[in-house]
């Protein structure tokens, strides 16, 4: 159920057996949710997060991270109109050509005028660790046009993900 307990109240599962996902970090995400229903039980229960994006990752060379949904899964869902992505060639972030790590891109999928962000997918080094302030602003609604007013230490990897979010604002400016 939403707190992690079989059709036997007093067993839980979490990890494969679950089966929706089965990734490390969301068995220790389920297992963290568990644990905490069982040492604050009753009223302090509180329901595991079963629908936020979930980060999946492939560790080769260059890491392949993705969260949410594809672009054509997003057209499919919300149609043609309401989808917009914007990619960023690694070639584009000056950590990445200064360490000739230049392969790769960041891809955002938004949905509507407000830039709401679907689904991503980074294809870099260190993508893994990129992935995450992209599901963070999935989870909490936080729209592609506020990501490019943060600051991100230069030069990073991570920059790329402003410089992908500069290119909702750019599009922007050139439709004024």
């Amino acid at each position: 159920d939403r707190f992690g307990r079989t059709n036997q109240k007093h067993i839980f599962a979490v990890g494969d057996v679950t089966v929706d996902a089965p990734f490390t970090h969301v068995a220790e995400h389920r297992a963290r949710g568990v644990l905490t229903n069982l040492i604050l039980p009753g009223p302090f229960n509180r329901p595991i997060d079963f629908k936020q994006a979930v980060p999946r990752c492939t560790f080769t060379d260059p890491e392949v991270a993705s969260a949410g949904l594809l672009e054509a899964e997003a057209v499919t869902r919300f149609g043609s109109r309401k989808i917009k992505s914007y990619t960023l060639a690694l070639s584009k972030v000056d950590r990445a050509v200064c360490e000739d790590r230049a392969d790769g891109f960041v891809k955002i999928v938004t949905r509507g005028v407000r830039g709401q962000i679907v689904g991503a997918t980074v294809v870099a080094p260190r993508a893994g660790e990129m992935i995450s302030e992209l599901t963070l602003a999935m989870r909490h609604k936080i729209p592609l046009r506020k990501l490019a007013t943060l600051i991100h230490p230069y030069p990073t990897y991570s920059l790329a993900i402003r410089q992908t979010a500069d290119l909702w604002l750019l599009e922007l400016l050139n439709r004024a």
